[in-house]
């Protein structure tokens, strides 16, 4: 399995939750992979499907990501998953079953297409899953969904909980 995901502001909490996610999946040479993109004004694909193969690698390298301030625009960063990150180039295994989890705390500052992205996702074969936090959120987000499990809303960082997460939703099909 090939997850990867997407993150914003809070970032200890984030960075928890990601971990733990990953500890999850396990990841392995034959087993599951992990990507990573932040995105706040921009986007940018800080960790690619081949770049660890152990939580312990993942763990250390995202640790050292710094947190950037400056706005959401969760358009560039679908749009980054599906040009960049999603990409045999960049270590995306086709055989695989593909997720995306999509974390955000705001509303896009600019317009998002949501509909258009869940459509591109599934051509793509990408299982999408998105984690809103908090009462400002997009009410399109849920657009982007095939199924409303795929979409988990939590009052705040502190709720954020990977095992929960792993109960409510479906990673692979």
């Amino acid at each position: 399995m090939d997850v990867s995901g997407s993150v914003g502001s809070h970032w200890p909490e984030e960075k928890q939750f990601a971990i733990d996610l990953v500890e999850t999946i396990g990841l392995s040479q034959s087993g599951g992979h992990v990507s990573v993109i932040l995105f706040d004004h921009k986007s940018t694909l800080d960790i690619k499907f081949t770049d660890f193969f152990t939580n312990k690698e993942f763990e250390t390298k995202l640790h050292a990501l710094k947190h950037r301030k400056g706005g959401t625009e969760i358009a560039t960063a679908l749009n980054l998953t599906l040009t960049e990150m999603f990409q045999e180039t960049n270590g995306m295994r086709p055989a695989n079953p593909q997720t995306c989890v999509l974390m955000t705390d705001g509303k896009s500052n600019s317009a998002v297409d949501f509909k258009h992205f869940k459509n591109s996702f599934q051509a793509a074969n990408i299982k999408l899953l998105v984690v809103g936090i908090g009462k400002n959120l997009d009410a399109g987000l849920a657009d982007l969904v095939q199924t409303s499990d795929d979409f988990v809303i939590v009052k705040d960082f502190a709720a954020l909980n990977a095992n929960d997460f792993f109960e409510k939703t479906t990673m692979c099909d």
